[in-house]
């Protein structure tokens, strides 16, 4: 059922007649209000005491020009609007964090694809976010200097706003410093009450990650043998029992930081990893080897994983890139399955090391050759496990409104989990779906919003990505 409106926000000049802590209100959002009534406006996290007057005559919310700016609102913007428990509630309000760079970027009007797309996303939902860094939040009054963009004058604007009802936690690629303030900032920001996050967790330790994923029967069985390095004598432990082992750094991504070592048949090892192109090395010494990880890791924990040998195409290793996303009802949906088929011999799959990108049916139909019912079959299964490792990371971490999950499948057609990615970047999505696809991918975020900040509307909400 549907429990919230659409409205634009309109701020009325002092020489009106509305008096300055009154709100005038369309009847249907307050269809049970028939004459004045002493309410609060709530707009991110803050609110304010104010007089709500039912309105015949506009489908506008207007209240006064020096109400607006305490609330940090302004013309024009197009939101959810709902009244609950005698408060007039403006949102969700979602702040997306990103890094400083990024952000200066934006303040160019430098946004690229991906934050535009965001930024669509957003409006389509009737949702008013905007980007921000730890350095942009005035906490004495609750106050953010964040950036949107404008879609009628088709630019971008720095505005002073509340802190926000919901975190979208999109911050990666910090500096040391940068890492340091984003991580008080997210400290912070957990000890406001009404605030709450699209993903509980901004990114997941691969060790820490594995630890609590073997304490499931249901998953321990998907896992690859993996262990912590400490020294050499890991790495030698792991050889003994593996032909083939990767060296990951516990938070890396993107494919970088990543070693994969093999046994060859003289009793030497090869050992190879991508930067910029594929490096691969001949050695008789395992210290060698974990000399080179520690130098490519830059002195981060790193751990040793069993080698799987998978699904491949020409030589070239195959994986999945699952990225799954919470609807407007908080329950999981697949939004895109992308195969992954590494080029040139390269040890990792990631995008940024040139990998091709297939629909899942496409790769599995038509590049490797799986018949019908194998595919279905298969999707079946990745399908449950999806699931299953959804639901541990939850009562792990707590709540998540999306993830990217990287499966293995192996000559066998076993499957293997690998990694989950709180911050999952679309990459794989934008290179293999279609434009409804890529939409859903950008849009279920704000949907999820939604859901987290109690706006709900079941009106046809899975057909609002056009």
């Amino acid at each position: 059922m549907r429990d919230h409106f659409y409205a634009v926000i309109e701020s009325m000049p002092a020489r009106s007649s509305l008096k300055s802590n009154s709100v005038l209100v369309p009847c249907n959002i307050v269809s049970q209000m028939s004459r004045p009534a002493k309410a609060k406006i709530k707009f991110g996290l803050k609110e304010k005491a104010v007089n709500l007057i039912p309105d015949q005559n506009s489908k506008k919310v207007r209240l006064p020009k020096e109400l607006a700016k305490d609330l940090n609102i302004f013309d024009g913007m197009d939101v959810c609007v709902k009244y609950k428990n005698d408060t007039l509630i403006l949102g969700p309000l979602v702040g997306i964090l990103i890094n400083d760079s990024a952000f200066q970027r934006l303040c160019k009007g430098k946004a690229g694809n991906k934050r535009m797309r965001l930024m669509s996303a957003a409006h389509r939902s009737h949702i008013f976010a905007y980007f921000f860094t730890a350095d942009n939040i005035i906490w004495s009054d609750r106050t953010v200097r964040g950036t949107f963009y404008k879609h009628d004058t088709d630019s971008w604007e720095v505005v002073q706003l509340p802190l926000p009802d919901i975190l979208y936690d999109r911050g990666g690629g910090f500096s040391r410093a940068g890492s340091i303030k984003a991580l008080e900032l997210r400290k912070q920001l957990n000890n406001f009450k009404g605030l709450r996050k699209v993903n509980a967790q901004h990114y997941f330790s691969k060790w820490d990650l594995y630890c609590r994923l073997s304490k499931y029967e249901d998953i321990k069985k998907y896992l690859p043998d993996t262990m912590l390095y400490e020294n050499v004598s890991t790495l030698k432990a792991m050889l003994n029992k593996h032909d083939m082992v990767y060296l990951k750094s516990c938070t890396g991504s993107n494919g970088r930081e990543i070693i994969r070592v093999k046994k060859l048949y003289d009793s030497s090892y090869e050992y190879d990893y991508y930067k910029n192109s594929v490096i691969k090395i001949k050695t008789d010494s395992l210290r060698k080897i974990a000399d080179a990880a520690r130098k490519l890791m830059h002195g981060r924990k790193f751990i040793v994983q069993q080698g799987i040998e998978s699904l491949s195409y020409n030589g070239n290793k195959v994986d999945l890139r699952a990225l799954i996303q919470k609807s407007y009802e908080g329950e999981w949906l697949v939004t895109s399955l992308p195969v992954r088929i590494a080029s040139g011999g390269c040890p990792v799959t990631s995008t940024k090391s040139g990998s091709s990108v297939y629909k899942f049916e496409e790769a599995f139909l038509d590049v490797l050759k799986f018949n019908y019912k194998q595919v279905e079959d298969i999707r079946k299964d990745i399908y449950e496990l999806l699931s299953a490792v959804a639901d541990a990371i939850q009562k792990e971490y707590g709540s998540f409104g999306e993830m990217g999950i990287d499966i293995l499948i192996d000559n066998d057609l076993k499957l293997w989990f690998i990694e989950s990615n709180s911050k999952p970047a679309k990459d794989t999505v934008l290179k293999s779906g279609t434009e409804e696809e890529i939409m859903k991918a950008y849009q279920r975020p704000f949907e999820y919003a939604k859901y987290l900040s109690g706006f709900y509307d079941s009106i046809n909400m899975e057909n609002k990505y056009e």
